[in-house]
C-alpha cells in the first residue's frame, strides 16, 4: 500500500480518479467564483450530510436485500435512529468548527467570517456565485457517491450481505478520517490569516486525504488489482 505503484494503479480505477477530480472541483469555485475559507469550510461541513443520505439509502437497501419484512422494519427503524444520531453528530461538529475556527483565527479574517456565520444566515454573507458553487459541487458530491456507494452496492450485490448494523455505523470512521485532514488544513490557513495559498492547500489536502479514504475502501472490496 506504501509503494508508489499501487497509488498510481490506484488513481487508474475510475471511481477513485472521479471522486479525486469531484474534490478538486472548489479550486473552479476558488479561483473563478471568489470563494474563500467560509464557503470552503461550509462545503466540506455540507458533505455530511450528503453522506448521511447516502448511508440511510444504503441501510434501507441491506433489508430489502435480506428478503423478509422483519429485516426491513429493522432497517427503517436503524434508518430513522440513524438520522437522529447522525444530525447530532453534524450538528455538533458544526459548532465545534466553528468554535475552532473563530478562536484559532484570533482577529483574523477566516475568524470574522466565521463569527458572522454564527450569527447570520449564509444567504446574508455568501453571495450569489458561492450558492451557486455549493449547489453545483454538492450535485457532483452526490451524484459520485449516489454511484459509488448506492449503485455498485446494489449492482455488485453488497447490499444482500452487508449487515445493518454495520452500514449505520460505517460512515462514521470515513468523515473521521476526512476532517482530520479538513481541520488540520484550516487550523493551517486561519493561522496564516486566510491567504489563497491556504485555501489551495486546504482543498488539496481534502483532496488527498478523500483518495486514501477511497482507497481504503477499495482495498476492502478488492476493486483495485495487485
Amino acid at each position: 500500500m506504501f509503494e508508489l505503484a499501487y497509488w498510481q494503479r490506484a488513481l487508474q480505477t475510475p471511481v477513485i480518479l472521479t471522486g479525486f477530480l469531484v474534490d478538486l472541483l472548489p479550486l473552479i469555485a476558488v479561483l473563478t467564483m471568489g470563494w474563500g475559507a467560509l464557503e470552503l469550510v461550509l462545503l466540506y461541513w455540507l458533505e455530511n450530510l450528503v453522506i448521511g443520505v447516502i448511508t440511510v439509502i444504503r441501510i434501507l437497501f441491506a433489508g430489502v436485500g435480506k428478503g423478509n419484512i422483519s429485516s426491513l422494519f429493522t432497517a427503517l427503524f436503524m434508518g430513522s435512529f440513524f438520522t437522529i444520531h447522525y444530525g447530532g453528530f453534524c450538528l455538533g461538529h458544526g459548532v465545534f468548527l466553528l468554535t475552532f475556527l473563530g478562536e484559532v483565527g484570533g482577529n483574523s479574517n477566516i475568524a470574522t467570517s466565521f463569527s458572522q456565520l454564527g450569527d447570520s444566515a449564509v444567504s446574508d454573507i455568501v453571495t450569489s456565485m458561492g450558492l451557486i458553487g455549493l449547489v453545483g459541487i454538492l450535485s457532483a458530491k452526490f451524484l459520485w457517491e449516489l454511484y459509488q456507494h448506492v449503485v455498485l452496492y446494489v449492482r455488485n450485490g453488497e447490499h444482500v450481505k452487508a449487515e445493518i448494523g454495520d452500514e449505520m455505523f460505517a460512515p462514521y470512521g470515513r468523515i473521521v478520517l476526512l476532517h482530520i485532514g479538513i481541520f488540520v488544513g484550516a487550523f493551517t490557513m486561519a493561522k496564516l490569516g486566510d491567504p489563497m495559498i491556504g485555501i489551495l492547500g486546504l482543498i488539496l489536502l481534502r483532496a488527498g486525504v478523500g483518495v486514501i479514504a477511497n482507497v481504503s475502501e477499495g482495498r476492502k472490496k478488492q476493486t483495485i488489482a495487485g
